[in-house]
């Protein structure tokens, strides 16, 4: 009996969620939307944006341990000194690697990424829209000439890439996972959890801070 009435709560419960679930991310948008100012890079005090920065790279570290990848890291699309957060106002000219934790005896590489143009990286930044998922491989004589350029200079054998979309799902930025011996290839369900985190990840980087704050009740 009490198996059938925990079969129909499943069952509920799914459908409830199914139904439900874009309502309440919609709300959400529309709950915060107009009453929190994005903070800008600009408005941050240098105390706020290192403190932000070991979070992030906190994040990140965390994905690393999790996964047991040798680097994990966060490249961003701005035009000149100003970070892509929204399609509206800015317009994506180059990527910079600005976030990245490695496993000990592994070397940090994100100034080989800095400030490159995005049409050198084209075709695999499309893929990443297109797919939200890509993984390359430097033994595939296949892939763009570029994309190994960029395995070999980091001396990557195998690199995951996911795409940071914002709630309106514009492309803000990639979230990277790097192997280094060419052995080891991530699981669906690690797939599944990095794309998640990728998200979670470009909604702190697009709101500046990892905490929404609370509505003021007394504010009428």
């Amino acid at each position: 009996m009490w198996e059938g009435v925990y079969a129909i709560v499943r069952i509920i419960t799914a459908i409830i969620t199914g139904v439900l679930g874009p309502f309440i991310i919609w709300w959400l948008k529309e709950k915060y939307e107009d009453d929190e100012e994005t903070p800008s890079e600009e408005n941050r005090t240098v105390t706020e944006e290192v403190e932000f920065a070991k979070q992030i790279s906190g994040e990140l570290r965390s994905v690393r341990e999790e996964i047991g990848s040798d680097r994990v890291w966060v490249s961003q699309f701005h035009n000149g000194g100003k970070i892509l957060r929204s399609g509206a106002n800015t317009s994506m000219k180059k990527i910079s690697i600005t976030h990245e934790v490695t496993g000990r005896a592994i070397s940090k590489e994100k100034y080989k990424i800095n400030g490159i143009l995005v049409t050198f990286f084209s075709n695999m930044i499309k893929k990443v829209i297109d797919e939200e998922h890509v993984s390359y491989d430097c033994t595939n004589d296949e892939i763009d000439p570029e994309v190994q350029l960029l395995l070999r200079e980091r001396g990557t054998k195998h690199m995951d890439m996911f795409a940071m979309k914002n709630i309106d799902g514009v492309l803000i930025g990639i979230m990277g996972v790097d192997f280094t011996t060419g052995d080891e290839k991530l699981s669906k369900q690690e797939i599944q959890y990095l794309k998640v985190k990728a998200n979670l990840l470009a909604g702190y980087l697009v709101h500046g801070k990892f905490t929404i704050p609370e509505k003021d009740e007394n504010k009428q």
